[in-house]
């Protein structure tokens, strides 16, 4: 053991020495720290130095919140996976499951086919003006719901609203008080950074990389794309740090928030584009069943959470410096490669 941690430690020592991995990583195993590790800026401008509490936004690693959040209201009765998203929202032109647009076999569109119609993108839109936009203006599917399979994050925006009708409560608040509280994330919030709410504890500013400068999202060359959607609910914005993904992971497989037999329904994997790789409710299975995992990807923000399924060994890394995504692809499946021998 104390071989391998010597091993991933010079491999993220040498991701960070190269430029390669801005933020933080944790590798776990029953909940213990085989090694953790805050590497480069949290913010360039105001030269703070990442630090283990950092908190960054998941980007899609969030789905599998919303997905959790489907699955306990399921588990309570208050709705079922095959209902039609038409039982809960009038006016929608597909005709999909829930369990479609957890497992993106529902044909919808990508979410930057709405910014086209916005006549003010400077400000962030919510999930409300998003429903507006399908009801009319609505684009084509991409296939017939369930014949095909196609990464869409409008599809988990259409999942908050029935969160919050079904439950009665604000998206939010439902994951405050039914995951992140009793898991004990005391850091982890939906956080939208454009609408002037207050930052979560240690938030990064992140930054993307053009003509070879550092640049914030918002003053990027996708601003209006970036601003307008960082108001939407339901697959992106949840605000954490490693250590509490790792208390997530932990009541994760304790089945204390979600049983396990609700898990592994979550694990119900369908045939998608990626090579190697099935989809379930927000998580990708390998096909071999041993990883389950995710990543998460928004303007400056590149981040992965790994968790195997057979032993007790779970990865997290969080980063806020988008630079070179095929060298930190890599980085990670060496990681991996390493936890899995």
């Amino acid at each position: 053991m104390s071989d391998m941690v010597s091993r991933l430690r010079a491999l993220i020592e040498e991701a960070e020495a190269s430029g390669v991995l801005n933020g933080t990583i944790g590798i776990y195993e029953n909940g213990q720290p085989l090694l953790e590790m805050a590497c480069g800026m949290s913010d360039f401008a105001l030269g703070e130095k990442m630090s283990l509490d950092s908190t960054f936004d998941l980007a899609s690693i969030t789905k599998q919140f919303t997905c959790s959040a489907i699955c306990l209201l399921e588990a309570r009765g208050q709705l079922s996976v095959t209902d039609k998203l038409s039982k809960y929202i009038e006016g929608i032109p597909y005709d999909v499951t829930l369990e479609m647009l957890m497992n993106h076999t529902g044909g919808l569109p990508d979410e930057d086919w709405i910014v086209q119609f916005l006549d003010d993108r400077t400000k962030p839109v919510g999930n409300d003006k998003m429903l507006e936009i399908i009801r009319t203006q609505p684009a084509a599917p991409l296939f017939a719901p369930g014949e095909g399979w196609c990464y869409s994050n409008i599809a988990y925006e259409l999942l908050a609203p029935v969160v919050e009708i079904v439950s009665g409560r604000n998206f939010e608040d439902f994951l405050r008080e039914e995951f992140f509280i009793p898991a004990g994330m005391e850091y982890t919030r939906v956080h939208h950074r454009y609408m002037n709410r207050p930052a979560p504890h240690k938030a990064t500013n992140s930054y993307c990389v053009e003509d070879g400068h550092l640049v914030e999202p918002d003053k990027s060359k996708g601003a209006e794309f970036i601003v307008t959607l960082e108001g939407v609910n339901g697959a992106g914005l949840v605000y954490t740090c490693i250590g509490d993904m790792n208390k997530w992971d932990q009541a994760l497989r304790k089945g204390e928030i979600l049983s396990l037999d609700v898990q592994k329904k979550m694990w119900k994997a369908v045939p998608c584009t990626r090579p190697g790789e099935t989809y379930g409710y927000g998580w990708f299975i390998t096909e071999d069943g041993a990883w389950i995992h995710h990543s998460g990807g928004w303007p400056g923000y590149i981040n992965q959470f790994y968790r195997h399924a057979k032993k007790p060994l779970t990865m997290i890394m969080l980063t806020n410096v988008q630079r070179d995504r095929d060298a930190l692809d890599q980085f990670v499946k060496d990681v991996i490669a390493i936890l899995a021998e």
